[in-house]
């Protein structure tokens, strides 16, 4: 897979979600929750009624024993951010973070597609490498 440039977090986000799709086993899933964007009030009322959290991951993986390099099942949460100086994470982030930290989960503010595939190297049997 060849590496592109993002200018924007929704640039970096395309590049993520099609380096994953490439580069992931076979029986492990990945999903984006789509927190973000402006939204009419009644909608974001609606979504905090059903379950949305504020400060969720931008992505999230889960992965069988197999797919892994600990031999277990893994669940894997990314946050990307822009990379720039001026990007960092809110509280409620932050909050969320500590929080899946605390379940046993993995987690990981990136800020480019080469620090998505260094992390998920570690942690995941992935299908190729980076270019």
């Amino acid at each position: 897979m060849t590496l592109s440039f993002a200018e924007t977090e929704e640039q970096l986000h395309l590049h993520v979600a099609a380096y994953l799709d490439q580069m992931l086993p076979f029986c492990t899933i990945w999903h984006h929750s789509p927190n973000e964007g402006s939204r009419h009030v009644s909608y974001k009322l609606k979504q905090k009624r059903m379950g949305t959290k504020p400060g969720w991951p931008d992505i999230e993986i889960f992965a069988p024993a197999e797919d892994t390099w600990a031999e277990k099942p893994l669940a894997i949460f990314i946050e990307l951010k822009r990379s720039s100086p001026k990007t960092y994470q809110s509280k409620s982030q932050k909050l969320i973070e500590q929080q899946l930290l605390s379940a046993g989960c993995e987690y990981q503010v990136c800020r480019s597609l080469e620090e998505v595939d260094e992390f998920l190297q570690n942690k995941l049997i992935l299908r190729g490498k980076l270019e």
